[in-house]
């Protein structure tokens, strides 16, 4: 049995050793996306993966996509989906910080395959997610050092942190803040932990609201948020919504929202994550502001998309049909800080993305101070944003925006 078994591994290695480095590659990449799609219940398997992505940095050492693919194949095999987070270990993220710091060395900008996030991206979400392990077992000097290390390491860029701060910043006390992005939950979890930015601010990312763990940790740390324990320790991971429409009325102001909540794939079924936001909402009251982060995915905000209020770095929640773009965001606009701007990582794509949604933010409220036949004010208002955000240097790369820049350049600028 033994010899059989050195035979089989012998096997094994000169099979991968008769493979070409693309075709390696190739391979690695497909055992990777096989097991990110395995159904529910399916336990997932990297070794593979590991094993042939290991002899592909061997034949080429500096071939960064490589490296990024098995940086991502240790991720996640140590931390295969945000259920198991809470499990995340010190050596597994050593590992994985190492092969996305290879990456960028290799290559500042990447441009091979990307899987969900750039190499910067994961460095943040790679350590983000120790940090929120060790908070979650109450090791906060643990969590500690797993956020400054991420910073050391590359992850937490300046732009980042500048632009989460903000969001922070500008929200009312004791408000909900539901984020949905990796890098929007990692950085506030990192500036609430290591700066000490608006503890009094309750993040729950709305995707984790599907784990019944995570729900209770939040429970535990804002005993206020769900109207008890057991909604907040609720396992059913989806049930029939027969209701269709929900209501809740404002404490203060005595106005009702009422609204209609779509099932999820018109299955007639929402998800736990889809009940916990309901509870959330309906036990507040808008006692407390409730905010989204922008560019939530309208399937997870349960059918509320038209009824937040656009507060540039969020959108609040209100009991209005479609509020309009008021004074809240064109104050935001004529004072956000384009220092900013200086400090962003071109070859961070989701830097971009977020210098891209600024842009779109600056164009509602120029439009709007436009309609309101405020013509000084939206010239103002674009002049800044042409000059701090400029547009040789942050393509706007769609057509609509660019129209519109087109006209108000005319229109203001004379060009």
């Amino acid at each position: 049995m033994k010899h059989l078994l050195l035979f089989v591994i012998c096997l094994q290695s000169l099979s991968l050793n008769a493979q070409t480095f693309s075709e390696l590659l190739q391979e690695g990449k497909d055992q990777i996306k096989i097991q990110r799609n395995l159904h529910a219940g399916e336990v997932n398997d990297y070794s593979k993966a590991i094993k042939i992505l290991t002899e592909t940095v061997r034949l080429e050492p500096n071939n960064a996509e490589a490296h990024y693919f098995l940086g991502s194949a240790y991720d996640y095999n140590g931390n295969p989906d945000a259920t198991t987070l809470k499990e995340v270990n010190k050596a597994n993220s050593i590992l994985v910080s190492s092969e996305f710091e290879k990456v960028i060395q290799l290559s500042p900008k990447y441009t091979g395959e990307i899987i969900s996030l750039d190499p910067y991206t994961k460095l943040s979400s790679v350590w983000g997610c120790l940090g929120y392990a060790y908070l979650v077992a109450g090791r906060t000097d643990s969590a500690k050092w797993a956020f400054s290390e991420g910073k050391r390491r590359g992850g937490f860029s300046d732009f980042t942190l500048f632009y989460y701060r903000q969001m922070l910043l500008s929200c009312p006390k004791n408000t909900i803040m539901f984020t949905y992005g990796d890098l929007s939950t990692m950085t506030t979890w990192y500036l609430q932990t290591m700066e000490h930015v608006r503890p009094d601010i309750t993040i729950a990312n709305i995707s984790m609201m599907q784990i019944p763990w995570y729900n209770v940790f939040l429970f535990k740390n804002d005993p206020t948020l769900f109207s008890s324990m057991a909604a907040a320790a609720d396992t059913n991971t989806y049930r029939l919504w027969n209701e269709k429409t929900a209501s809740v009325t404002d404490k203060k102001t005595g106005k009702k929202l009422t609204w209609h909540i779509p099932s999820r794939d018109n299955s007639g079924y929402l998800y736990l994550a889809d009940f916990a936001l309901l509870d959330i909402i309906k036990h507040n009251q808008f006692n407390r502001s409730i905010h989204f982060e922008l560019g939530a995915a309208s399937e997870s905000m349960i059918g509320l998309d038209d009824h937040v209020k656009d507060c540039l770095y969020s959108g609040q929640l209100t009991t209005e049909v479609k509020p309009p773009k008021d004074k809240q965001l064109i104050d935001a606009l004529n004072v956000f800080p384009m220092e900013m701007i200086k400090l962003v990582n071109p070859n961070s794509d989701i830097e971009l993305v977020n210098v891209k949604t600024i842009q779109i933010e600056f164009l509602k409220g120029v439009y709007k101070l436009y309609m309101d036949k405020k013509k000084a004010e939206a010239k103002k208002l674009y002049t800044a944003l042409s000059k701090g955000i400029p547009e040789s240097q942050y393509p706007y790369g769609d057509t609509l925006m660019e129209q519109y820049a087109r006209y108000y350049d005319q229109e203001f600028l004379g060009k």
